[in-house]
């Protein structure tokens, strides 16, 4: 791997703040620019890059689906020619897929009066969706995000680009309780599973306290967050520094940081991917398509 790839994966991996779809969009790029520079790429390059894009962030969907995807192109005659053409079709599902999810949420709100909306953390495909729903839209509740305050990053680009929505932050530990005024509790997905998504920790706690009060919940995912089980089951956990909450802490505390959380799908949430609504079960049958390369799970374990 070249030394311009390895600083733009590590550049993806550094980031805590812009969502799952942004970075999987730059990691096309970053490959779509790397494979012209060199003449013949071979299978151990893709390999390696494969490994590179399977821990830059280990909770995100569609890295992980374009570190599987780099890996088949591996296990090909013509591996450069795979790779283009995988690029170029992942790529522009990236792109297209939370564009015609917020066409979906659009139609979804229209009607009646301005609607109040909840929202948590930072999601790029939940960020366009309220942004096209803007004459729907009233208000938009969202926390801080603590510890990387990725809800001020939302609240920030509502009132910069929302044509009129207003806008409230609150704290985390608060926001559940907006949700009862709400239209809906609308979150973004780093990935989806068989049996539930993962998101920001606290995502749970909030959907458990909306399902309670029957606030309904709207997952908002384009397909490229389809998660298959066996590359689920690879995939490590990802704790961020002490340093985030509590710089220079006492000796001997033990700090505990998660990022992600999974969250099981229950009766009052939906899911609204770029096909529209979909359950839970169609969710799984289309996870249960995908084809995975068996070389993910030996990348995983190999030493560094």
């Amino acid at each position: 791997m070249d030394q311009r790839l390895r600083r733009d994966l590590d550049a993806i991996a550094a980031d805590r703040s812009s969502g799952a779809a942004e970075l999987a969009v730059r990691a096309c790029v970053a490959l779509q620019q790397w494979a012209p520079r060199h003449s013949k790429i071979t299978r151990d390059d893709l390999l390696a890059v494969a490994r590179a894009l399977l821990f830059a962030q280990p909770a995100m969907a569609p890295l992980l689906r374009l570190a599987n995807e780099v890996a088949l192109a591996a296990e090909e005659s013509v591996p450069s020619r795979y790779l283009a053409r995988t690029l170029k079709h992942f790529s522009s599902a990236l792109r297209t897929g939370p564009q015609r999810v917020a066409q979906h949420f659009r139609s979804a709100v229209r009607g009646g009066e301005k609607k109040i909306i909840t929202t948590y953390s930072y999601s790029s495909t939940v960020l366009q969706a309220i942004l096209a729903a803007h004459s729907h839209i009233w208000q938009v509740i969202c926390s801080e995000g603590r510890p990387g305050l990725e809800g001020r990053k939302t609240v920030e680009q509502i009132l910069r680009r929302g044509k009129g929505i207003g806008a409230c932050l609150t704290t985390d530990a608060a926001l559940h309780l907006f949700t009862a005024h709400s239209h809906a509790l609308v979150v973004g997905a780093d990935s989806l599973e068989e049996a539930g998504f993962t998101n920001k920790t606290g995502t749970g706690a909030l959907v458990a306290y909306a399902v309670q009060i029957e606030c309904p919940v709207w997952i908002l995912a384009d397909t490229s967050k389809l998660l298959p089980r066996a590359i689920d089951a690879i995939r490590a956990d990802r704790n961020g520094p002490d340093a985030e909450i509590w710089p220079d802490a006492p000796a001997r505390l033990s700090i505990l940081n998660p990022y992600f959380e999974t969250t099981r799908y229950q009766p009052g949430i939906r899911i609204l991917t770029e096909k529209g609504w979909r359950t839970p079960a169609q969710i799984s049958r289309e996870i249960q398509a995908l084809k995975v390369s068996p070389l993910l799970a030996k990348l995983a374990h190999e030493p560094d």
